[in-house]
């Protein structure tokens, strides 16, 4: 309050503030058909959720990137439809300009069915058969029968390709 030389006095006044010093915190979701430790066979989307303490100043920004490229100012989630590997960074910033430690998540997104590479070795005349898959995601090779006539090559999205050898 103030007061002047006619002994004026006026109404006592408060301020109440708050001092902010803890970042945000910014959780992720990944959504996408049958993900499977981060391996997609679709398109996925990601959600950035972020949250300022309680007594925070509130949340100013949210800053994405994907792949190295450059920061962009997250609005509404992203959308993933192309094969390949993934890795997003993102951090947020309350309205006190404190800043959270960046985070990261990556995923793969594999449409594609795996390959075979077919080799011959003509020491013990036997054909082997390797998993090859452009995500470089695991590939198993199965044998269906007893002869080896029937090959199932999957990998982890459950993409698959079967193989028939006819003699």
């Amino acid at each position: 309050y103030s007061g002047d030389n006619d002994d004026n006095i006026e109404e006592i006044k408060t301020v109440e503030f708050a001092i902010d010093k803890t970042p945000p915190t910014t959780v992720y979701e990944l959504n996408g058909e049958n993900g499977q430790d981060n391996i997609y066979p679709g398109p996925v989307t990601l959600n950035l959720i972020a949250n300022d303490n309680e007594n925070g100043s509130g949340i100013d920004k949210v800053w994405y990137r994907i792949n190295q490229n450059q920061w962009q100012e997250y609005t509404q989630e992203v959308a993933f439809d192309n094969e390949g590997s993934f890795i997003v960074e993102f951090y947020a910033r309350d309205v006190a300009g404190n800043e959270e430690t960046t985070q990261s998540v990556s995923f793969v997104i594999d449409t594609g069915p795996p390959e075979v590479v077919v080799t011959y070795d003509p020491q013990t005349q036997e054909l082997n058969f390797t998993g090859v898959d452009a995500s470089q995601t695991n590939v198993d090779i199965i044998y269906k029968d007893e002869h080896n006539q029937q090959i199932t090559i999957t990998e982890a999205v459950g993409n698959y390709l079967i193989l028939t050898l006819k003699t």
